[in-house]
């Protein structure tokens, strides 16, 4: 400002982060604002942010069947009736997923497996090495955190469909 140019605006860029796994922090959004609030209130200019996936990326939840349960080389593969596809966050960008199974989604892991889609490519993993409970065929599987770019970016690659959707409007 001081060399003769003025700033109107400063913009923070976006990507505010969510938690990915249990153990992650969630973001303190109020920490976060207090530092802009230090470094930029005394300019007197206006603060612009995009939240991206600090809003949407929470807002959706993937569920999934698995479709098979086998060991392969002391591998234990678990196998959903669905594929990166529709969820390839992680297969292009290796964002983490966090499976969790349903009907025991509080209890205690007690093996490490290997989360794997049907489209049957080296890549079509949503998690490697993931703790689990025991995990049985038919058993539904949660993965959060798809409310980002996961619906944008579906593909019909090998004929498989797009995934319907449920939105719940009064819970906004």
């Amino acid at each position: 400002m001081d060399a003769g140019c003025p700033i109107g605006e400063v913009n923070t860029g976006g990507g505010l982060g969510v938690r990915f796994r249990p153990t992650d922090r969630p973001l303190d959004l109020e920490a976060w604002a207090a530092v802009l609030g230090q470094h930029l209130g005394p300019l007197d200019i206006v603060v612009g942010t995009e939240p991206g996936e600090f809003l949407a990326k929470e807002c959706a939840v993937h569920l999934a069947e698995v479709v098979s349960v086998e060991d392969r080389d002391g591998t234990t593969f678990v196998g959903l009736d669905t594929g990166w596809n529709v969820m390839n966050e992680h297969f292009v960008y290796k964002i983490p997923f966090y499976p969790i199974l349903c009907r025991a989604a509080d209890a205690e892991p007690v093996a490490n497996v290997t989360v794997s889609g049907h489209i049957n490519e080296g890549n079509d993993l949503f998690a490697e090495d993931h703790p689990m409970p025991e995990v049985e065929e038919g058993d539904i599987v949660a993965i959060p955190n798809v409310g980002s770019y996961n619906a944008s970016m579906v593909s019909v690659h090998c004929l498989r469909p797009e995934p319907s959707s449920v939105f719940f409007t009064d819970r906004l």
